[in-house]
Formats: structure tokens, sequence, C-alpha cells
């Protein structure tokens, strides 16, 4: 495993996100769970499932500055919609980095009067100015999870990172068809020193 990047697959996912669940259900009963978009809703997903809860809501924090900018301040995009007033609320995100994205979302379900709210993460940077009261791994790794393989292959052929590129396509490529898909989709592959992404 690469010390700067963590492949994360749907078996390993589904370990850490049991995990979590049970962690969760040993000190916390939610009523409702709130995830952060994008991949904080396939987590609460996974959850709502484990936990056996079927009230699930997501929001959308996003940090604006300018035009392609990432900006210091989150805005919330996606508003929650479900109604959360005097209800145990647990707040799903995939990776606390810095953490602003859980403070923002739990302040935003306090201010709609939730009776609690908690939150939980599959992975906590160590440097998130947030500790989630839940998480399954601490990691300085940049987590790729199965959701976003696209999305990892395009930004790091845009920066020209063959390594980044190269130590993720080791992964799919025993996938079989996926690693096909992708490589058509994409006109990626190991080892190739272009790409047309």
């Amino acid at each position: 495993m690469s010390s700067k990047f963590n492949y994360v697959g749907w078996e390993t996912l589904h370990s850490l996100v049991a995990r979590l669940a049970l962690s969760i259900s040993r000190s916390y009963l939610p009523q409702v769970l709130v995830g952060a978009l994008r991949g904080g809703y396939v987590v609460a997903r996974m959850l709502s499932d484990f936990l056996g809860i079927d009230e699930l809501a997501v929001i959308g924090v996003k940090f604006y500055k300018g035009v392609g900018e990432r900006g210091e301040k989150p805005v919330i995009t996606v508003p929650v919609v479900h109604d959360v007033k005097d209800k145990a609320v647990l707040v799903v995100d995939d990776v606390a980095d810095t953490g602003r994205t859980l403070e923002t979302a739990v302040a935003d379900l306090r201010l709609r009067g939730a009776r609690s709210v908690k939150t939980a993460v599959v992975f906590l940077k160590p440097r998130s100015i947030v500790i989630p009261d839940f998480y399954a791994e601490i990691t300085d790794s940049w987590v790729i999870f199965p959701w976003e393989i696209c999305d990892f292959l395009r930004e790091m052929t845009r920066k020209g990172d063959l390594n980044a590129v190269n130590y993720l396509m080791s992964y799919i490529q025993k996938s079989g068809e996926i690693a096909n898909a992708i490589q058509q989709i994409l006109g990626v592959s190991k080892g190739e020193d272009s790409t047309r992404v």
C-alpha cells in the first residue's frame, strides 16, 4: 500500500462500515441519518442497512471562494429537507479531512431543532479540527473510494501524476470487466505515458 494513497475496495469498505455501525449501536440510537454529499451519502446508506434506520437525508456543503477556487468558508448547497426537529441525528461522511463539513452540518441541524447531533466517518485525518463521535480508522493517506475511481483518475491525469494513476490502475486491473470499462471510458491504463482524460 502506498503511504500517499489508499484505495479502499467495496469488501474492505463493508468491513469498515460494519465496524463503524457496531460502535454506533453501542452508544447512540439515531432516528435520522444525514449523509454529506457526495461520498457521505453512500456510507450513510450502508449504515442505514446495518443499523436498520429508514430515515435517510442528505446535506451538501461546498467551499466557495471564486470560480474554480476552494474557499475557506463552507456554504450549504443542498439543505436538509427532512424533518429533524426533536430527533436524534447522525451526520455521516466518508472522510473528516478538515472537519469543516461536519462542523457546518452539525450547526445547521442544531438550528433546525435536532434533539441531539452526533457525527460518524469512515476515515479521520489527523489534521481535522473536528473529531467525529465515531470513526473507523485514522489515516494520513489520500483515500480513494470505489465510487470515485474515474474522478481520481481524471484529476491525477490532469495533474500529470502517473504514479497515482499507476497505483490505482494496479488495483482495478484485478477486477477485469470494470478495469476494461474504465480504460475505454478514460483511455487510461497502467504504465501509459499519456491518456485522453
